[in-house]
């Protein structure tokens, strides 16, 4: 078990901060999750719940968008975590707004100048006083270079960082305690969860980061006809400083009925599932916020994906179990998806795989009437993260970044096409992915290790299949079955049999100390024979002694198979 830190003295108000926070909604079903499998049918209606819990659920968001920018972000995280929170939670924090009052120019001004080495007036040729939107970490401003290129740029409030590095530390306090103390940090890792998020976080404060992954979506999207992105100016770019393309446009969120008319909506929707999908089973990237406020309609044919500071990169691995479980899902194969998530995934200490395959039989069953046109991919990776949950399975925290991503992309295909089914487009493209697959596992590169690989074993084939059979005929062939650990066995019945042993001694010390209570003696303590009070005591010790060693070492050897896992 690890130590659990000191509070820090000079953060000690903020942790209070926290620690209020928490007070105050731990009696809401914030926290009381024992009872997950009642929420395993929560996603389906996602507005669903009870006027009590849907304010208790708002009041949580507007408390943390009062507690500032770390907190709004961690709210935006908290909403992936469909296996932590109950849904009307997840919507609740869905809708947190990151909007607050601008900075003055002279502050924006002096960013600019102490990043960029130059004055305002020197670098741009104009530059608008009214911010276009003012966030906790940033505001962006219109402007113009000397050339005539229209752009944005996207200042960094000062003194941000301080405060996000300050209250991510608090945070890692907090969350330190609560996986030593705490039954629920140890199912949840909230150790691990937040350096996630504290990866994820510190990597969107350096607007650099940003740019890179403009540059990124720019290539990938290189052959895509209706959707790109702004492309940033490299040489007005710093970590706290981002110029890129003015998008004149309109938000796809204020597309008005009328105005849906003149856009060919399917073929729009239809490319930036294309795209959205390729891009996660494909190219390992995924850009964490699709929602309707962060893509452009820029005339009535081009999309722009603006806002890319939060994007993930997944690993071969993780782009094969996506696939795999989707393949699952389609096929409403309970035991394949069972199988792929716990690779996937961490088993618990109290994991329960029958009870993990009877969930997903049950979630999968009630789409089973859908046709996969009809089936909301997004929400049903949603309700399989509370599926581990509930079985003590801790789900890879990729799975419900990537429905929340399609969940929104859902919403925004909504807003360009409301007849559009987005599943339509995600079968038909499958084949394309697999495609892709069979293509990347007969590179030359790929090819050319299975051919090293089979050269080496044909090489030392021979020699190995010889001393097998002259291992055979002297009769010293042995076979190692490591079935079970016969030292952990034996410990085992060891501490048992010292356990049964000792509790037998003490059971016979309290019947010994009864029976002498009945001998006169004349040497007595507090009004009983000395003899009895003597044994009862060292019972009473030899007992308390026995119980503290068996809670220590049990709570050792639990300890000890957790990490060992």
């Amino acid at each position: 078990m690890g130590i659990v830190p000191s509070l820090r003295p000079d953060h000690l108000a903020r942790h209070g901060d926290v620690l209020r926070l928490l007070i105050r909604h731990a009696r809401s079903d914030l926290i009381d999750q024992a009872g997950l499998e009642s929420e395993l049918q929560g996603l389906d209606e996602m507005s669903d719940g009870t006027p009590d819990e849907v304010a208790a659920a708002e009041e949580f968001a507007g408390d943390l968008e009062g507690m500032g920018p770390t907190f709004v972000k961690l709210g935006q995280m908290l909403s992936t975590r469909a296996d932590l929170l109950p849904a009307t939670y997840l919507q609740a924090l869905e809708r947190l707004q990151d909007e607050v009052e601008p900075i003055s120019l002279d502050e924006v001004r002096a960013v600019i100048e102490q990043e960029l080495g130059a004055p305002t007036a020197d670098v741009f040729a104009r530059f608008d006083p009214q911010p276009v939107a003012a966030a906790s970490i940033s505001q962006v401003h219109r402007a113009a270079l000397a050339d005539g290129r229209e752009v944005v740029v996207k200042v960094q409030r000062p003194g941000i960082a301080e405060t996000v590095r300050r209250d991510l530390d608090v945070l890692a306090d907090l969350a330190t305690i609560a996986d030593a103390t705490t039954e629920m940090g140890r199912r949840f890792a909230f150790v691990d969860f937040l350096d996630t998020f504290r990866t994820s976080f510190v990597a969107e404060l350096d607007f650099r980061t940003e740019a890179d992954n403009l540059l990124t979506f720019a290539e990938l999207l290189e052959d895509r006809e209706h959707v790109s992105v702004p492309a940033p100016v490299d040489r007005l770019v710093t970590r706290r400083v981002l110029t890129m393309d003015f998008v004149d446009g309109r938000s796809v969120r204020e597309l008005s009925d009328i105005g849906r008319q003149d856009v060919d909506g399917a073929t729009l929707a239809d490319e930036l599932v294309r795209t959205y999908i390729d891009q996660i089973l494909v190219h390992g990237i995924v850009h964490a916020d699709p929602h309707p406020g962060n893509l452009f309609l820029v005339g009535n044919d081009q999309l722009v994906l603006i806002d890319l500071g939060m994007v993930a990169r997944l690993g071969h691995g993780v782009r094969d179990h996506l696939l795999d479980l989707t393949l699952a899902i389609a096929e409403e194969r309970a035991d394949d998806a069972a199988r792929v998530l716990e690779r996937a995934g961490t088993p618990l200490a109290d994991y329960d795989r029958a009870n993990l395959e009877v969930h997903l039989a049950e979630l999968l069953g009630r789409h089973a009437g859908a046709s996969m046109s009809r089936l909301d991919t997004g929400s049903v990776l949603l309700q399989l993260s509370r599926a581990c949950a509930a079985a003590d399975l801790r789900p890879p925290a990729e799975l419900a970044m990537v429905g929340k991503a399609l969940l929104h992309l859902d919403e925004v295909t909504r807003c360009l096409n409301p007849d559009f089914v987005p599943n339509d487009t995600v079968v038909d493209h499958t084949g394309a992915l697999l495609r892709h697959q069979v293509e990347a596992g007969a590179s030359r590169v790929r090819a050319a290790r299975a051919a090293l690989d089979t050269a080496r074993l044909v090489e030392n084939l021979p020699r190995r299949a010889d001393r097998i059979l002259a291992d055979l005929a002297d009769g010293n062939l042995r076979v190692r079955v490591d079935a079970i650990d016969q030292d952990d066995l034996m410990r085992s019945l060891e501490k048992i049999a010292t356990r049964v042993t000792a509790g037998i001694v003490l059971a016979a010390m309290l019947v010994g100390a009864a029976l002498a209570m009945r001998v006169d003696s004349d040497v007595r303590l507090l009004g009983a024979p000395a003899v009895a009070v003597v044994f009862f005591v060292l019972a009473s010790l030899g007992g308390l002694t026995l119980l503290g060693h068996v809670l220590i070492t049990d709570r050792r050897d639990r300890m000890r198979r957790r990490r060992s896992r």
